[in-house]
């Protein structure tokens, strides 16, 4: 029987399927065989019923590609929803943020705005303040300028009332001077902020628009330095005169009354020298040998000595007593309260040995006495 097609086999056994056509073996063909030959014999008479059903196979191929790209375009589209889902959540947070911020910095804003309200209050009243020192420290000083010129002195000494007008500005000044750093400190300690621009000087930023603040420092400025330039007379307004800020005058003055840079060095020089050597003279009471010391250490320290403090002249004053008088300042040092003590009560302590020592020598000269009058009992 040949060969055969898988086509050609029973579907339930799996053998070829055979069918007859003569007698004999060889009048048998395979199914698959004859029904290819009948198809091709009868093809051109039956193409014009075929034809409906292959356009319609043909439009159903299309519909079927259509309605798939037509589910990829939809998957496509609920991809690109869900996107867009996301980005409006998203931008839903950020809005929801946003009004958030913007609800904070309007807070913000309105607490500032309150503070500035505040602080400009701040800086009226403490102008008002200013102000009203500023006028307080003129009657002051219009004040000190009248006791000055009618003889009221403030420092103690007696002034001529009955001489020359020259003679009497001369004498004016020359009492003027030495009492200037106590009645122009006294005037300026009298507001902190005057003192201030005294120290720190009046360096405005524009002078041509002054803030409220600088104006406030000008009006600060002009008045101490009205009040220096008041202070020292006409001889030594000169030194002065061209300056225009009152820190530049009150420097002008210290150089002028303390000197260079290279004088207060030399000053400063011998007077550490002085401080370093001072010992104790011949026959000089211990007493006197400390007020001397005291008034070294106060001209040291005035030239900027700072390490100048009672314990240094508290320990100076040992060394200087130490080869004079050993025994008491070993019997003083070796207490122990010694750390404790101040440099006047460590003069007391030493004055009070020096008491026991003569004490004690006027019992040993009397005891031979007593000895010879026989009061006492061997």
């Amino acid at each position: 029987m040949g060969s055969c097609q898988a086509a050609d086999r029973s579907p339930g056994t799996g053998c070829p399927v055979w069918w007859p056509v003569g007698s004999g073996p060889a009048g048998w063909l395979p199914l698959s065989l004859l029904l290819s030959s009948f198809f091709a014999l009868s093809l051109p008479c039956t193409m014009p019923l075929m034809q409906p059903f292959i356009n319609l196979g043909t439009q159903f191929i299309g519909y079927r590609n259509t309605v798939n790209g037509l589910k990829e375009a939809l998957l496509t589209a609920d991809k690109r929803a869900d996107d867009l889902a996301i980005k409006l959540k998203k931008s839903e947070e950020a809005r929801e943020k946003a009004e958030k911020d913007a609800s904070s910095i309007e807070d913000l804003r309105k607490r500032l705005h309150e503070a500035e309200t505040a602080l400009s209050d701040k800086i009226t009243q403490q102008i008002a303040r200013e102000e009203n020192i500023t006028s307080r420290l003129e009657s002051l000083n219009r004040r000190f300028v009248m006791d000055y010129r009618y003889g009221e002195d403030t420092t103690g000494k007696s002034r001529p009332t009955q001489k020359g007008r020259k003679e009497k500005e001369e004498d004016a000044e020359a009492w003027l001077w030495p009492a200037l750093p106590a009645t122009l400190g006294r005037h300026c300690r009298a507001s902190n902020e005057l003192w201030r621009i005294i120290e720190e000087g009046f360096k405005p930023y524009n002078p041509n628009k002054l803030t409220r603040r600088e104006a406030v420092d000008s009006q600060l400025n002009v008045t101490a330095l009205h009040m220096i330039q008041t202070s020292v007379g006409t001889k030594d307004l000169s030194r002065i005169r061209n300056f225009t800020t009152a820190k530049e005058a009150w420097d002008g003055l210290a150089a002028s009354c303390i000197g260079s840079e290279s004088t207060r060095r030399n000053k400063y020089n011998s007077l550490k020298n002085k401080a370093e050597g001072f010992m104790r003279l011949p026959d000089e009471d211990h007493e006197d040998m400390y007020a001397r010391l005291i008034t070294v250490a106060d001209a040291f320290r005035i030239v900027g000595a700072t390490h100048i403090n009672d314990s240094w002249i508290k320990d100076k004053y040992i060394d200087c007593m130490m080869p004079f008088e050993p025994i008491d300042v070993k019997t003083l040092v070796g207490r122990e309260c010694y750390s404790s003590l101040t440099s006047q009560q460590a003069v007391h302590e030493m004055q009070a040995l020096k008491v026991l020592e003569q004490n004690s020598h006027d019992t040993l000269a009397i005891v031979p006495l007593v000895w010879q009058k026989g009061t006492i009992l061997p």
